[in-house]
C-alpha cells in the first residue's frame, strides 16, 4: 500500500441500534451509507443509493472507514462484495498503532480530538439513541447530516495519520500487514462458526445432572450444613475450616393490623455452623479477608490431603466451565438474535496493549477441548 494514494473514499453505514448494531442480528437493518471521497466527492442517503455507492467502491483504490470491518460487514449484507484487491484504510486501527495501542478501541470522538479536529455531532447520540429511538424513526435530515460529519470527521483523521505515518515508515508497514490481516478477520467474523444446537443442549443437560450428583456426595459430608460451593466464602470453610453463617426468615406470627393484616410476620434468624478444618491452607493463599483462604483452581491442585473430595471439587469446577459453553453459546445466539446455530464473535486487532489479536463475545481462542465436538464443520 503506496503512501501516496489517489482520491482515497471514506466509507460509513448507519443502521438499526439492536445490540450495538450488530451485522449478524436478523432484526438488524441498513438505514443509511455514505461515501466521500477526498476532494469533496459527498454521496449519502438511503438504501436506495447502494447501485451508486457500489460503483464507487468498484472504482476506488483505497477504502477508508472507521471501525471499517462493521461497515464491510454491512455492505457485504447489503449485496457489496470488496474486489479481491481491494485495500483498506481503518483509522480506528491506524490510531491505535500511532498510540502504541494504549487504549483499546478509540472512539472517531476521541480520535478527533486527539488531532484537533471537530468531532461528530452529539445530537443523534443525545437526543435520541441514548433515549432508546431507533435510526428509522430519527428525522431523515437529522440523520443525513449525522452521516455527513461522519465521512468529513474520518476523512480528517485519515488525512492526519498519513502525515504520522510518513514519519513512521517502519509502522506504516506493520500497519498495511494489520489492514492485509483485517480483510482475512473480516471473512472470518462473516462466516462464523456452526454448532449442533441439540448436542449443546444434550451436552448441557448431561452436565448438570453430573454437576448434582457430585453436590450431593459433597454435602453428605455436613448434610445439616447448607453449603453454596459456588460461594467462595462457604468453600474456604468447607476446605480450611471456619464459620458459615446462614440467614433465613422465621415466621413470628401475623400482622393484626394494616394493609397486610393476616398475613405471617418475619424476623431474620441467622444459623451459625462451624467446620472443622480438612486442608492446611498453602503459603500465600491467604484473603485480606481475614480467616478465609484463596478456592482458585490453581490452588485447589497443589493441596495435599484427602484425595476424594479435592477430586470432586476439581471435578466440578471443570464440569462448570464446560457448562459456560453449552449453556452459554446457545444463550449468545438468541440475545444476539443470530441465525440460530451460527456464532458470529469479534476477532479484536485494537484490545491487547501487546497488540495480539483477540477474541470475544464469545472467546474463540481459549475453547475447551470437549466443547469442540459441538462444532459442525462446512468442509
Amino acid at each position: 500500500m503506496s503512501m501516496e494514494i489517489k482520491r482515497p473514499l471514506v466509507i460509513d453505514v448507519e443502521t438499526t441500534i439492536y445490540a450495538k448494531g450488530n451485522p449478524f442480528s436478523r432484526r438488524n437493518a441498513l438505514c443509511y451509507v455514505g461515501t466521500y471521497r477526498q476532494g469533496g466527492d459527498l454521496l449519502v442517503g438511503n438504501t436506495t443509493i447502494l447501485p451508486v455507492v457500489r460503483r464507487e467502491i468498484v472504482s476506488s483504490s483505497l477504502l477508508v472507514g472507521f471501525n471499517a470491518k462493521f461497515d464491510l460487514h454491512w455492505l457485504r449484507r447489503s449485496g457489496i462484495d470488496l474486489h479481491p484487491d481491494a485495500r483498506v484504510w481503518d483509522c480506528q486501527l491506524a490510531h491505535f498503532l500511532l498510540t502504541s495501542q494504549a487504549k483499546p478501541y478509540p472512539s472517531l470522538d476521541g480520535v478527533c480530538e486527539y488531532y484537533g479536529i471537530p468531532g461528530k455531532d452529539p445530537t443523534i447520540e443525545r437526543d435520541y439513541w441514548s433515549k432508546g429511538i431507533d435510526t428509522p424513526d430519527i428525522p431523515p435530515k437529522v440523520m443525513l447530516y449525522y452521516l455527513t460529519q461522519d465521512l468529513k470527521c474520518t476523512m480528517g483523521v485519515y488525512e492526519r495519520q498519513l502525515e504520522d505515518f510518513k514519519k513512521q515508515s517502519q509502522l506504516y508497514k506493520l500497519f498495511q500487514i494489520q489492514c492485509q490481516d483485517l480483510l482475512v478477520l473480516q471473512e472470518m467474523e462473516w462466516n462464523g462458526l456452526v454448532i449442533d444446537l441439540d448436542k449443546a443442549h444434550q451436552e448441557a443437560q448431561r452436565i448438570r445432572n453430573k454437576t448434582k450428583q457430585i453436590e450431593l456426595e459433597l454435602h453428605s459430608i455436613y448434610p445439616s450444613v447448607p453449603i453454596n460451593f459456588d460461594s467462595g466464602d462457604h468453600l474456604s470453610c468447607f476446605l480450611y475450616g471456619g464459620t458459615i453463617k446462614i440467614n433465613r426468615r422465621e415466621v413470628v406470627g401475623t400482622y393484626k393490623t394494616g394493609g397486610k393484616i393476616g398475613e405471617p410476620r418475619y424476623r431474620i434468624v441467622t444459623d451459625t455452623y462451624e467446620l472443622p478444618r480438612i486442608f492446611t491452607p498453602l503459603d500465600g493463599s491467604a484473603l485480606k479477608k481475614p480467616g478465609y483462604w484463596s478456592t482458585d483452581e490453581g490452588f485447589l491442585r497443589q493441596l495435599r490431603g484427602t484425595g476424594s473430595v479435592l477430586n470432586l471439587l476439581l471435578e466440578r469446577s471443570r464440569l462448570s466451565k464446560l457448562l459456560d459453553y453449552y449453556e452459554g453459546y446457545p444463550e449468545l445466539i438468541a440475545k444476539k438474535d443470530w441465525p440460530e446455530n451460527e456464532l458470529h464473535g469479534q476477532l479484536n486487532q485494537c484490545v491487547a496493549i501487546t497488540g495480539r489479536l483477540s477474541a470475544s463475545q464469545p472467546n474463540q481462542q481459549n475453547v475447551e477441548k470437549d466443547v469442540k465436538e459441538i462444532f459442525i464443520t462446512r468442509y
